[in-house]
């Protein structure tokens, strides 16, 4: 089974870029300026960052911290998010899930995993949310001005939940009450020019 990342684009039509410069089976989990964020298919917990253009990739050094999941123990984040500055080339990777000890239902605890390229290290932040998020679109993600964006959803409504890279501090963010009250409507975060 190979890799690939399919691209549709309205003047060139539909692109397939195969990701087989990178020696692994990966999932894309996440992207930001052209960068790509993939985790191994077969060996949870291993993290590429990669250029689809130029081919170019880097696997993550493993983090020290016991793998962070909300609701399976399978050495995978809940939420991926890459940031990628553009003037710098600098780039974080950011793992995010629920603290969950062996055989008990995720705690409060929002833990979180940054990767910073300049350093190529990991740290680690800790914070505790007062609500049970029920979906988190794992595959919507959004960096604007040095935070990331997660479409998340609680019992009661949809929200943004959003990260600050700079000072680790966690926001929610209301939608209107005309998009909580939309029954069947898919509701999709994205990033525009305009």
């Amino acid at each position: 089974m190979r890799s690939s990342l399919i691209l549709v684009d309205n003047m060139r039509g539909v692109s397939e870029f195969l990701l087989d410069f990178i020696k692994d089976r990966v999932r894309v989990r996440a992207s930001c300026n052209g960068l790509l964020c993939c985790s191994s298919i077969p060996d949870k917990g291993f993290y590429y960052v990669c250029n689809p253009m130029t081919r170019q990739y880097k696997l993550l050094p493993r983090s020290r911290e016991s793998p962070i999941t909300r609701f399976y123990p399978d050495g995978e984040a809940t939420l991926v998010g890459l940031a990628c500055n553009l003037l710098t080339g600098k780039y974080n990777v950011v793992l995010v899930g629920h603290h969950r000890s062996f055989g008990h239902r995720p705690e409060r605890t929002f833990i979180c995993l940054i990767f910073d390229s300049e350093s190529n290290k990991w740290r680690k932040s800790v914070s505790l949310q007062d609500d049970h998020f029920t979906h988190m679109n794992r595959n919507q993600v959004v960096f604007i001005n040095g935070v990331l964006h997660w479409l998340t959803a609680s019992c009661s409504c949809v929200l943004v939940l959003n990260l600050n890279l700079d000072s680790d501090i966690w926001r929610k963010i209301s939608l209107p009450d005309e998009v909580n009250s939309g029954s069947g409507s898919r509701i999709y975060l994205l990033e525009s020019d305009g």
